[in-house]
C-alpha cells in the first residue's frame, strides 16, 4: 500500500494583542472583519503586520501528523496570549472539535464560522462574544 499522501493546507495566524486568531482557508475572504473582532476582543490592539502561517504538509513529517503538529505550534502562540479565536473548518478540527454550525464559545476559545453575517447574525455574534469574554 502506498504511504498517505497528506492534503496540504494553510491557517493563518494573527496575534492581536493578547488574542490568537487563527483563520483557516475558507474563512480568509472574511479576514478584516475577522481582525476587527479579534481587536474587539483585546481591548482594540493593533494586530501584527505579518501573520504567522501553519502550512501543511511540513518536511520530515509523517503525513498523519497534522493535528499534532498544529497543536504544538498552536500551543506555542498560546504561551504569549489569553484568549483564542478560531475561524473557519480547519483550526477548530485541527484542535479536536466538532465543527460547530454557528458561532460561539468552543472549549476555552471562541468560534466563529467566517461566513458574512446580516445585522441579526453580527448582533448575535457580538452578545455571545461579550458574554463569552466575561466568561473567560
Amino acid at each position: 500500500e502506498p504511504p498517505a499522501v497528506a492534503e496540504s493546507f494553510r491557517v493563518h495566524c494573527h496575534r492581536v494583542g493578547d488574542v490568537l486568531l487563527a483563520i483557516g482557508e475558507d474563512a480568509l475572504p472574511r479576514r478584516r472583519f475577522l481582525l476587527d473582532v479579534a481587536a474587539v476582543v483585546s481591548g482594540l490592539a493593533a494586530a501584527d503586520e505579518r501573520p504567522l502561517v501553519f502550512e501543511w504538509p511540513q518536511p520530515g513529517a509523517a503525513a498523519d501528523a497534522h493535528e499534532r503538529a498544529f497543536r504544538a505550534f498552536f500551543l506555542r502562540q498560546m504561551e504569549r496570549c489569553t484568549r483564542a479565536l478560531l475561524a473557519g473548518a480547519r483550526p477548530a478540527t485541527l484542535l479536536g472539535h466538532a465543527l460547530p454550525e454557528e458561532d460561539g464559545p468552543l472549549g476555552s476559545h471562541f468560534y466563529l464560522t467566517g461566513r458574512a453575517l446580516d445585522g441579526p447574525g453580527k448582533k448575535r455574534l457580538w452578545q455571545n462574544l461579550c458574554q463569552w469574554m466575561g466568561q473567560a
